[in-house]
């Protein structure tokens, strides 16, 4: 599942950036990408609870210190691209 929102949450950060260039309102589409990115940390979390409720250690010591990475960065990007949408939607909407 939490592929899925991961793939959702880029599907619409490009819209984003896409709308935001075209001078386009992109308050939802933003709204959306980062709200995805939010359920997707959360599927993962989830993820990891049901791995200790199953006392599955060798999943959790192969998983989770490879994914704390990626995810740090997969928000971080996802943060930086949304702002950056929002302000090149910004700058191009002032008359």
């Amino acid at each position: 599942m939490w592929i899925l929102f991961g793939v959702a949450s880029g599907v619409f950060t490009v819209v984003s950036l896409i709308l935001g260039a075209r001078k386009k309102n992109i308050t939802w589409s933003t709204l959306c990408a980062l709200g995805f990115t939010a359920l997707t940390m959360l599927a993962e979390y989830g993820m990891v609870n049901a791995w200790v409720l199953e006392e599955s250690w060798a999943s959790l010591m192969d998983v989770v210190p490879t994914m704390r990475t990626a995810l740090t960065i997969y928000v971080i990007l996802a943060i930086v691209l949304n702002t950056a949408a929002l302000l090149l939607s910004r700058f191009l909407t002032k008359p």
